[in-house]
């Protein structure tokens, strides 16, 4: 065999090779991305910024008619509890209102919602810009073959094998509460108190700029926003209350009288933020938390919907 034979044999059995792992992707379909996914499920496995973004594409659109975004404050909200919505839970965990936007323009591009709730707190705005090189068109690319997809099959695979359910639901929820912890919740406040006159979380212009661009296209798009500022733990939010207040006052200068708001910072839900049993940690909520305040949003939206 000629040098020029082999290459060229070489050359074809790579080609080949490229091939059969694409089909591979494109018939398993992890992401429901090439298929109808009406009816099906699908749950984050991995990477969750990359995973809800490519989910974005078409099996939100194709099984959910109203969003939830946040960071990872609201990531653990069961929004397979509310009613009369189907809606999906595209918080981030660690995310920001500019990645949190381009994983929402991607869902809105794609499809039709009618309601969006909105988690504030001051995470959103402290900084701005993605934290990743994924978000982008490119995702869809590299998961018909990279690295990251071969990691995803192999996590999969050993989760089955383990009979592991994992953390992440189809309704987008990230079980953050059911994480180990190793210290108790009291000492975990107690140690982001102390951080607060040196760990200012005061918002970014930028980062407004973003959480603007949101709200403003919910409205644009005829889209019903529900807002909540969320129940940060008393002792912490009195701790940074300036930056709190001040995210909260730039905040509601984004949203309209047409849009349902709520703030669990007031003193009527103080009992809330007060009782440590709602928390897992300095900031997210526990299970006895998380349905306490699903149920809550659920009597918001009920009211809304009661209003002529």
């Amino acid at each position: 065999m000629t040098s020029k034979v082999a290459f060229s044999t070489t050359l074809g059995m790579i080609a080949a090779a490229v091939v059969l792992v694409v089909a591979f992707h494109m018939v398993v379909d992890p992401y429901g991305l090439f298929h109808d996914m009406k009816g099906q499920q699908r749950s984050v496995v991995m990477n969750e910024r990359i995973e809800k973004h490519l989910l974005s594409y078409n099996y939100v659109p194709a099984n959910f008619n109203a969003l939830m975004i946040g960071p990872s404050l609201s990531d653990n909200l069961d929004t397979s509890l509310l009613t009369r919505y189907r809606v999906y839970n595209l918080s981030l965990n660690a995310g920001n209102a500019t990645e949190i936007k381009v994983v929402l323009d991607s869902a809105l591009n794609h499809g039709r919602f009618d309601a969006l709730i909105i988690c504030l707190h001051p995470y959103l705005t402290k900084d701005h810009g993605l934290k990743t090189s994924a978000l982008t068109e490119q995702d869809i690319y590299s998961s018909l073959g990279s690295l990251d997809s071969f990691k995803y099959f192999v996590r999969r695979i050993s989760m089955h094998l383990a009979h592991d359910p994992g953390m992440n639901t189809p309704w987008g929820q990230f079980k953050y509460h059911q994480q180990k912890k190793h210290r108790s919740v009291a000492e975990m406040i107690a140690e982001e108190v102390k951080k607060a006159p040196t760990n200012r979380v005061n918002p970014q212009p930028e980062a407004l700029a973003d959480l603007a661009a949101i709200i403003q296209r919910a409205h644009q798009e005829h889209i019903k926003v529900f807002a909540y500022f969320h129940p940060t733990p008393y002792p912490v939010f009195m701790a940074y209350q300036e930056d709190y207040l001040a995210f909260k006052q730039a905040a509601l200068s984004l949203l309209t009288k047409d849009d349902v708001v709520w703030d669990y910072l007031d003193e009527a839900h103080r009992s809330f933020t007060e009782d440590l049993a709602n928390y897992h940690d300095h900031q997210h909520l526990s299970a006895q938390g998380v349905a306490t305040i699903v149920a809550d949003i659920q009597k918001h939206m009920e009211g809304a919907w009661a209003k002529p």
